[in-house]
């Protein structure tokens, strides 16, 4: 259980990555490091406090559990891995410093099982102003999704924000998604009506996908 009142880290050596049965954050301070990458085996608990990861990746042992009561408690910051052997919804509890961003992925079809590693970022994209995406009118944060394994690699994907995310003046209902490929943007169908929390997607075939929420640059987005 991390629980102090001020920065607490998680150390280690890369050659021997650490393994958790049980891990709690319940950080009431400014959080825990985590300095190298880390695996848990049963369930990560979040009671308070982010974990964040760096470069490291935080990883769920294939059949672990993430209990994550809000509204008080943490995220991840950075890169958390879940392994993917269904159809079932797999819930990322990830976030940035300005608050939680989860995201939730659906594999409609998987013939073979893998690992899928999300994190999200805080602020537009860097390449965003090659995007069809308005940078001034957008969600100030883009997620990364990495595929290692799963197949089909076919997959969709509901994003969470907060109000105090998008830019001022924005129509929710005018959200397209933006998808950069390795040099390369591209435009994902939006499934349903994107809101002031909530956008979703269908049919991503990319890895690394990264996604940017916003309306288009030139008026509503051809979705």
């Amino acid at each position: 259980t991390l629980d102090g009142s001020g920065a607490q880290n998680i150390n280690g050596d890369a050659a021997k990555q650490p393994i958790f049965t049980r891990l709690t954050s319940n950080n009431t301070g400014s959080g825990t490091a985590l300095n190298v990458t880390s695996t848990v085996s049963t369930d990560l608990t979040f009671t308070s406090g982010n974990i964040t990861t760096g470069s490291n990746i935080l990883i769920m042992g294939n059949t672990a559990t993430v209990t994550h009561p809000l509204p008080t408690s943490g995220h991840v910051i950075g890169n958390f891995r879940k392994y993917i052997s269904s159809s079932a919804v797999k819930t990322f509890e990830v976030g940035t410093s300005s608050g939680y961003k989860w995201i939730d992925i659906t594999f409609p079809t998987v013939s073979v099982a893998g690992n899928v590693t999300v994190s999200c970022t805080a602020l537009d994209h860097p390449q965003i102003g090659g995007s069809c995406i308005d940078a001034n009118k957008s969600v100030n944060a883009y997620w990364t999704i990495t595929n290692a394994g799963v197949t089909p690699n076919n997959y969709n994907v509901t994003m969470n924000y907060a109000a105090g995310d998008l830019d001022g003046g924005v129509t929710p209902g005018n959200f397209g998604v933006g998808l950069y490929n390795v040099s390369t943007w591209s435009t994902p169908t939006i499934s349903g009506t994107p809101t002031g929390t909530a956008t979703s997607v269908t049919g991503l075939t990319v890895s690394p996908a990264n996604l940017q929420i916003g309306e288009s640059a030139t008026g509503a987005p051809s979705v």
